[in-house]
């Protein structure tokens, strides 16, 4: 958990390296909840990223 305060702090504070690995954890689940209808949804994978990026800022420590 120690692992997962820190990197989450780092993101926060803009560190792009921690948020980039935030989302290589996440990228999966993201992308799986993208696909619509079988295919991948171009604008609902990029809102998606976006609210990551928002719940990341969001989140509290």
């Amino acid at each position: 958990m120690a692992a997962f305060r820190d990197l989450l702090n780092r993101a926060k504070q803009g560190d792009e390296s921690a948020v980039l690995e935030f989302f290589s954890r996440y990228r999966p689940m993201i992308e799986k909840a993208s696909i619509l209808y079988g295919h991948k949804d171009e604008d609902l994978y990029q809102s998606l990223i976006l609210a990551f990026i928002t719940a990341i800022q969001k989140f509290p420590m």
